[in-house]
């Protein structure tokens, strides 16, 4: 076997997980290969581009990049703070509902502030709502271990019953749970602390350029420290040998050697399809075949013509819930069902803010629905209908958005699985429900040795979604590996001294 087929550790998946955690590996000295089965790096960070237009595949926007937080503290390590130029939208959030509009910045004096106009009554309880939800930090062990503790058996909704009256209010603050995919009832309550902490509080952040910029940052200072970057190669086995890893084979039934395997793959692709089924204890199948992954979407990239659209003091991203019903919709979808009529809408307006991203005269918007997956045909066939749907509901807000329209795509839950091979197209990974949000219902370090989960199919990020979840959940696991690595390393140095003794 030549060199070039062997190395310490491959990772299955290239998006942010896999290339931060390949990233700390290879700072630290290791042989990394990084196999990626699209043709673009960075997942849900990566971008296309139509007659011009710019358009960011999944990830509009990001979160955590204040100072200590998930982001920045992974830039700091890697080196890579002053490699690139990031903004923040002076509003993080919108929300637009039957008589109700409001901003949101992304500080809590400012929520407290802005809900206590329409809710003062619930001026105290907001104040110590949102002073719960800024004291949380999951990167610091006694605060992560205190809030766990607090709410391991809590949903959403038992946090809102405990802070607020007043139903209004519960529902608008239900609006953000868009950014999990679940209902207040169902989400386990830590995941939801933290999307606020992390995503609306800390929210709002973009790369001049697109989203690409940062796996694009990530890639090119992987390849500068020796790493190996593999794409359009689909790993179809993880090869072990007494329960060990020994490497994976990709397509064309080719072996490559690795002392350590990372799969960022879901836990039920990983362990039922990569692995075979027999070397798996009963207990572990049964486990992994019966977790539900979260909500996928529809999602329409439009390029448009003329001058941003909006001239309202929109946030970066705008949420649009004509009939107040976020949470029944939401609940909706997690029991398969679809939003045919568009009543829980996202909208954002990239080249408002980075005009780089469309040609001169023109504008970018995408606009998003949460979708459960159905099939392949399904989405073949009413597709178009969604889009329709989610357009005829804008019309009420923006009645000139269809005549401006000179490039648009749309995404589906089949488009998604297709991309990136989640299962039935996930967004966010395992859906954050009290049962699936245990620390140790799947953590990194797996039955067998030297075969490594890391991403959102994880749960050693408990309490997190996103794009934040998924850099921290691959710092984690490129720190637990390193120190099995350096482990080894010196039982082995130590067993050779003493044989030559």
């Amino acid at each position: 076997m030549t060199n070039e087929d062997s190395f310490d550790v491959a990772i299955i998946g290239a998006g942010i997980t896999g290339l931060v955690a390949a990233n700390y590996l290879a700072k630290d000295g290791l042989r990394v290969l990084l196999l990626e089965q699209h043709t673009a790096l960075g997942g849900c960070c990566s971008y296309f581009s139509r007659r011009g237009f710019t358009f960011d595949c999944g990830a509009h926007s990001l979160g955590s990049f204040r100072p200590g937080g998930q982001f920045t503290r992974v830039f700091k390590d890697l080196g890579l703070t002053n490699s690139f130029s990031i903004n923040k939208a002076p509003i993080s959030d919108t929300v637009i509902m039957k008589n109700f509009e409001a901003n949101f910045s992304g500080e809590k004096f400012q929520f407290v502030e802005e809900l206590s106009k329409h809710f003062p009554s619930e001026r105290k309880a907001l104040d110590a709502f949102f002073s719960e939800v800024d004291r949380f930090e999951s990167s610091h062990a006694m605060t992560f271990a205190r809030y766990h503790t607090k709410y391991e058996n809590s949903s959403f909704q038992d946090v809102l019953n405990h802070f607020f009256e007043d139903e209004s209010l519960k529902k608008i603050l239900c609006v953000f749970l868009g950014n999990i995919g679940l209902p207040s009832h169902l989400v386990a309550a830590l995941p939801a602390i933290t999307m606020f902490k992390e995503f609306v509080f800390d929210g709002g952040y973009y790369f001049i350029g697109g989203m690409k910029k940062l796996s694009d940052i990530l890639s090119v200072n992987f390849k500068k420290m020796g790493g190996v970057v593999s794409i359009n190669k689909k790993v179809t086995k993880i090869c072990l040998k007494n329960r060990t890893v020994i490497g994976v084979e990709i397509t064309g039934d080719k072996f490559i050697s690795a002392k350590y395997v990372i799969s960022t793959a879901s836990t039920r692709q990983t362990f039922t399809q990569l692995l075979d089924t027999k070397d798996l204890p009963g207990s572990l199948l049964k486990k992994v075949s019966s977790f539900k992954p979260s909500v996928s979407c529809v999602i329409a990239f439009l390029g448009l013509k003329g001058a941003p659209i909006h001239t309202q003091n929109w946030g970066r991203t705008v949420w649009y819930v004509p009939n107040w019903n976020a949470d029944e919709i939401y609940t909706k979808l997690y029991n398969n069902g679809l939003d045919e009529n568009a009543e829980a809408l996202v909208m954002t307006f990239p080249s408002h803010f980075d005009p780089s991203l469309a040609p001169s005269g023109c504008s970018t918007m995408n606009v998003l629905i949460g979708a459960s997956f159905q099939t392949a045909d399904f989405w073949k066939r009413r597709k178009q209908f969604f889009f329709e749907s989610m357009l005829s509901r804008i019309g009420s807000l923006l009645p000139e958005l269809k005549d401006r329209i000179i490039v648009s795509e749309v995404g589906s839950p089949s488009t998604m699985r297709r991309y990136t091979l989640n299962d039935e197209g996930a967004m966010y990974g395992l859906s954050a429900t009290i049962a699936q949000s245990r620390y140790d219902l799947m953590p990194s370090q797996t039955y067998f040795d030297g075969l490594y989960l890391a991403g959102q199919w994880t749960t050693l990020s408990a309490g997190q979604s996103g794009t934040p979840a998924a850099a921290y959940a691959g710092q984690r696991v490129a720190k637990i590996i390193l120190k099995d690595f350096s482990k080894k390393k010196s039982a082995t140095f130590n067993y050779e001294l003493g044989k030559g003794a």
